[in-house]
């Protein structure tokens, strides 16, 4: 199990090698794209510190041209198309929406995959350490590597999945993938990389064994419930304090820890703060409502 910062360098090397980044291709009709939109975005640092500290830009559109920064923009930006508005005439190599404890590579016009998301996040740990050495370093590269990191399953634009860095570099156990219809039977295993183990025991940070699907809702969004009204997780029991932060689940609206509640999935018209705006994409849910979707 590799959880430090020699290993890890050890891992890049066996994952991505001397491989060429992969570009990023817009995908639309001519026109749809509508690069003449440039968006003033802003150029964030790509780190932890940067993109998850004080003030994080959560919920922002992000692209990656390969350099130390990534430029973000807020989602619900007046302008439209944010991806390639923020891509202007540059090459990108990956994009995606920063959410809460890690990315979502998604981009109506760019499709990043798991290629594009290897050489990103290797970048990303790489320069969140910089400056650091010794256990320090070594206790945030096995942070990084189990970060949430969510894509779509492979034909779909709607199903999701999570892993971390950790689980894409695991060992591939077997070829056979199940299909799940469009009623979500089946099961589905996401494709993994070069033979490698980083972070902390899969018990801590495994996804689920299958990806979430859309639930749609005809009634209202579940009522969130007022955090003064629980003092423990929903799931596990235990005792929310400082260290241990309490999460919506935004499909039941029920009060989780992050371990269990770190799923993503689309819900429709999720449950939320009186008075918030609705969120739009993948959102946290807890462990029951991503294993029960249907």
């Amino acid at each position: 199990m590799i959880v430090n910062w020699d290993e890890f360098q050890k891992a890049k090397q066996r994952l991505i090698g001397d491989a060429t980044r992969p570009m990023l291709l817009m995908n639309g009709t001519q026109g749809d794209n509508r690069t003449v939109w440039v968006l003033e975005g802003t150029a964030v640092q790509n780190t932890k510190g940067n993109l998850f500290g004080p003030g994080w830009l959560e919920n922002s559109d992000f692209v990656w041209g390969g350099g130390e920064f990534v430029q973000c923009v807020r989602l619900g930006h007046p302008a439209p198309n944010g991806h390639p508005g923020l891509a202007s005439t540059n090459t990108i190599y990956c994009a995606g929406i920063l959410v809460e404890n890690g990315f979502f590579f998604h981009s109506g016009h760019y499709h990043p995959t798991v290629e594009n998301a290897k050489h990103f996040f290797v970048a990303f740990v790489e320069q969140s350490c910089n400056g650091l050495s010794g256990q320090a370093r070594d206790d945030l590269v096995d942070d990084l590597c189990n970060m949430t990191l969510t894509f779509y399953v492979e034909g779909s634009t709607t199903r999701t999945y999570n892993t971390t860095f950790q689980e894409i570099a695991e060992p591939e156990v077997s070829d056979t993938t199940q299909s799940a219809d469009s009623s979500g039977g089946g099961s589905y295993q996401p494709p993994r990389s070069a033979p490698i183990s980083i972070g902390r025991s899969p018990a801590i940070v495994a996804p689920p064994s299958s990806p979430p699907v859309v639930t749609f809702r005809a009634s209202g969004p579940a009522e969130w419930i007022a955090d003064e009204l629980r003092s423990q997780c929903g799931s596990c029991r235990t005792p929310f304090s400082l260290f241990v932060r309490k999460h919506h689940c935004r499909k039941c609206g029920e009060i989780f820890c992050d371990h269990c509640s770190m799923h993503r999935m689309v819900v429709h018209n999720p449950a939320r703060r009186p008075g918030a705006p609705m969120e739009h994409g993948p959102v946290r849910v807890c462990k029951g409502c991503s294993i029960g979707a249907v």
